[in-house]
């Protein structure tokens, strides 16, 4: 092969550019994204912030905001990366001072990392928040039910230790009954029905409903996060910051309008056993 017959994509070598980052802990990209994070002025300063929220013992809650492509999922997928323990001394974010001391002390975090990509803009944001602190605590060993989905589907697997119940299942489901497991947790939505069918079908008692108080759900959430030895939980990407802020705060969502929630601000709420308070709205982080 001479010079001329050789092409430039032989001689040069380009690495796929993610554009987009999603916030999806199932694809695998926390670390590399963490190893190639980028500790800027301001991104040291707002992990300051961070490190200095983590360390105290109250809970706290902080809303991102900025322009499109200006890094907001990089920056809360290395933060998460790190929480979760996956970004080790040489990354960028772990040589960060605050986060360094956090991880010295024992400091054990829940990293929750939620997209709302895979969500239909009707489904209630507690129940979002309630599935994924299930799904982080299950990767972790604890098998809890914070919802009332998964607290039916729990039930439903019991009943299939029932050959009979268990074969009507899967036979509505198209499946074989060994795959039951997988199935209830891999589509639990679609089980959840098939469930209800199959318990009305056979004169048992099935709820009408699956929906809770949103304060008996959070309050169940954090007392399996506890019990689990974690110190807190960090939700990251909520998208509608005025209507979280009535959520937090017991309002009615009329009243979301509200609040004027500015350009590249923190917005932090303090969560006490009683309820929560704003201690921080449309300030922008500052370290002494």
């Amino acid at each position: 092969m001479t010079l001329g017959d050789t092409r430039i994509g032989e001689l040069v070598e380009i690495p796929p550019v993610q554009t987009v980052v999603r916030l999806d802990p199932r694809r695998g990209e926390g670390p590399g994204l963490a190893a190639c994070f980028v500790l800027t002025d301001d991104v040291t300063r707002h992990l300051d912030v961070h490190a200095e929220a983590l360390a105290r013992p109250t809970g706290q809650g902080y809303f991102l905001r900025g322009d499109f492509g200006s890094g907001k999922s990089h920056f809360l997928a290395a933060l998460a990366t790190w929480a979760a323990g996956q970004a080790g001394e040489g990354t960028p974010v772990g040589r960060h001072p605050g986060l360094a001391r956090l991880a010295a002390a024992g400091r054990r975090l829940l990293p929750v990392a939620i997209s709302l990509v895979g969500y239909r803009a009707t489904t209630p944001l507690e129940q979002i928040v309630a599935e994924a602190i299930e799904r982080a605590l299950g990767e972790r060993g604890q098998d809890v039910c914070l919802t009332p989905l998964a607290s039916f589907n729990r039930r439903l697997l019991e009943l299939c230790a029932d050959p009979g119940i268990a074969g009507q299942l899967a036979a509505a489901a198209g499946i074989a009954a060994p795959e039951i497991p997988d199935w209830v947790a891999r589509a639990p939505r679609d089980a959840c029905a098939a469930g209800m069918r199959l318990m009305k079908s056979l004169g048992l008692a099935a709820p009408a409903q699956l929906i809770e108080e949103r304060d008996q759900t959070f309050l169940r959430a954090m007392a399996a996060v506890r019990a689990a030895g974690g110190d807190g939980v960090a939700v990251a990407h909520g998208g509608v910051i005025a209507n979280l802020l009535t959520l937090a705060l017991d309002l009615p969502p009329r009243l979301a309008l509200a609040f004027k929630i500015d350009y590249a601000t923190v917005n932090r709420l303090e969560f006490y056993d009683k309820g929560a308070r704003l201690a921080l709205l449309n300030s922008a982080p500052i370290v002494a």
